[in-house]
């Protein structure tokens, strides 16, 4: 029986990966550099500190990557606003899991601010019991501290638990941490390597099934 989910936040409750993409784009741009469809691949799921200095190096780019980090922070900031949807059906699926007595956990790679902006946009506060931020530990995805200390902050047995994630290097976190894992594959991350996924759909409504049927 599942008794806790433990959602990302990027791709899985709200769709947001345009936005990280779009932010990249505008800020390498500023120094006179255009994303490939490679620089691309490497965004998805991850913090900007870890796939900025991946892609300056990758291209042996003249720039600072915290020159670029301080410019996709402006982008992000103004764009996430205007542009980040919740995923279809997310406000029905954690209330009808919160309902039925599921703990709920938020475990991202975003940073604080990020996930006070998403509760406080989408009225979510109330849903999570556990919230792991980018600020709250020491090492990123596909490091598995993340879901570490929200199983250790959930004070459930790790077999009654399950991850969301809509990214590889998010699977690889979740079963690191011993933890069931179901991924949803998006646009940006669809051609990523799911084998170490326990299951794998095409929408949390999918995810929301599966959950009521362990």
């Amino acid at each position: 029986m599942i008794c806790a989910v433990i959602f990302d936040l990027d791709g899985v409750l709200i769709d947001s990966e345009p936005v990280n993409v779009k932010a990249a784009q505008q800020a390498f741009s500023e120094f006179g550099y255009t994303l490939s469809d490679e620089d691309v691949l490497l965004i998805p799921g991850r913090h900007s500190d870890d796939y900025i200095p991946e892609i300056v190096k990758n291209n042996s780019l003249p720039i600072l990557p915290v020159q670029v980090v301080s410019s996709i922070h402006e982008h992000y900031r103004a764009l996430w606003q205007k542009m980040v949807v919740l995923m279809p059906d997310t406000l029905e699926i954690l209330s009808s899991l919160k309902e039925k007595g599921i703990i709920l956990a938020l475990a991202t790679s975003a940073s604080r601010p990020t996930v006070e902006m998403f509760l406080n946009k989408f009225g979510f506060a109330k849903y999570f019991t556990v919230i792991i931020s980018a600020d709250d530990i020491c090492h990123r995805k596909p490091h598995p501290e993340s879901y570490l200390v929200a199983l250790a902050k959930l004070h459930q047995p790790s077999h009654s638990i399950i991850v969301v994630e809509d990214t590889a290097i998010g699977v690889t976190a979740a079963k690191a941490a011993g933890l069931l894992c179901a991924a949803i594959p998006n646009n940006f991350s669809r051609n990523q390597d799911f084998s170490q996924a326990d299951y794998i759909y095409t929408s949390l409504n999918e995810v929301a099934t599966l959950i009521n049927g362990l």
